[in-house]
């Protein structure tokens, strides 16, 4: 079996690790290569590219804005993501 089909198992065998030794690839494939670290997942990202907001957050910031508790705002729980994003919008503009 040549190198790159042993990396590709051991690969495929320990990708649930975080980070893989040469040691370790060493025992248990015969080859010693450099330290492989995982990549960082991507961030998810809305459709429009934007990082997903909680409506919890939004409310928390628009109680802020207006010096209220956050508890006062329960009611805009059940309000669209869009509608309490306008809101903050304009609070932050006055």
């Amino acid at each position: 079996m040549s190198i790159e089909k042993r990396k590709a198992k051991y690969f495929t065998e320990f990708r649930h690790k975080d980070y893989y030794t040469p040691r370790s690839m060493r025992e248990a494939y015969g080859f010693e290569p450099m330290l492989y670290v995982r990549e960082k997942k991507k961030e998810y990202l809305t459709k429009r590219g934007e990082v997903p907001v909680k409506k919890d957050e939004y409310i928390e910031r628009i109680a802020r804005l207006l010096d209220v508790n956050s508890d006062m705002l329960e009611s805009l729980e059940k309000v669209n993501k869009s509608v309490l994003a306008l809101i903050e919008r304009r609070l932050t503009l006055n």
